[in-house]
């Protein structure tokens, strides 16, 4: 557990690599990367630093652009790539304890392993999906082929584990993991985001799909801004209608989505369908 934490501290918040810090923390530290990024993530770190909710990042977006900074290949490639190896390298310390656990803490044992797991995988996901990306121009399409596919296999896996991890949970499922009614400004339960996945697929989505819908922040929008800014009432009927008529039309994309929410639960699966 100890080396857990200093891997996580040196990788997640300090940016280490090899144990040297790097020359900033900005859009270089791990955390960043293997977080979720929703739509308002986006738009608070799309205008200033200032309104950044969380550690800004190089998004998958901006790496299709020559021009990007930080280097990825420098800079970025090196702490994802780290990030993989040292998260897989606990996982498979913590696998080898698993037999001599003894059975009054194995519930315990097991969540920690599971969290190590999914971070191993999250974090395997993002680098391949960087390197899918970065080497559009560059790689051939059986190479980036296969570092994608590697990315869908991590969330196949991940999903595994969020099963599992919801059988443990001490009421139903639905009542925290859903995609329904409840008292707050969202249409989801707390939990939705892990059972769906939904940060693994928004990132895999930016990944795959290079149409201009993916520059939109509100790509994969799952939050009614109306809702959360003033509560229901007219504005928010009147935003949801004009998304409804949008779609309609079959001219939402980047309007529609940053409007409202979806109408219903969205479901991923490969491929993500284009905006």
């Amino acid at each position: 557990m100890l080396k857990l934490i200093k891997i996580e501290r040196e990788l997640l918040i300090d940016g280490k690599i090899n144990g040297k810090a790097p020359p900033t923390t900005v859009k270089l530290n791990g955390q960043a990367y293997i977080q979720g990024w929703d739509t308002w993530s986006d738009l608070g770190c799309g205008f200033t630093s200032r309104g950044c909710t969380e550690p800004d990042k190089l998004g998958l977006e901006q790496l299709r652009s020559p021009f990007h900074s930080p280097s990825y290949s420098k800079h970025v490639r090196p702490l994802l790539q780290q990030m993989e190896a040292e998260f897989l390298a606990v996982t498979k310390s913590l696998q080898a304890l698993q037999p001599h656990i003894p059975l009054h803490m194995s519930s315990l044992f097991n969540d920690i392993y599971d969290s190590a797991r999914i971070t191993y995988l999250r974090a395997s996901e993002v680098f391949h999906l960087y390197e899918y990306v970065s080497g559009w121009l560059s790689q051939s399409d059986q190479w980036r082929k296969e570092e994608f596919s590697k990315a869908v296999s991590c969330i196949a896996d991940a999903a595994a584990i969020v099963k599992s991890r919801e059988a443990q949970y001490r009421v139903p499922a639905e009542r925290i993991a859903s995609w329904r009614a409840n008292p707050t400004a969202y249409d989801y339960t707390y939990l939705w985001t892990v059972h769906s996945l939904f940060y693994f697929w928004r990132d895999l989505g930016k990944a795959w799909d290079d149409s201009i819908s993916v520059l939109s922040p509100c790509f994969m929008n799952i939050i009614n801004p109306a809702d959360v800014a003033f509560g229901e009432g007219i504005l928010l009927n009147m935003t949801e209608v004009a998304r409804e008529v949008l779609d309609a039309l079959g001219i939402g994309g980047l309007i529609g989505d940053c409007l409202a929410a979806p109408e219903t639960e969205p479901h991923y699966s490969f491929p993500p369908k284009r905006n």
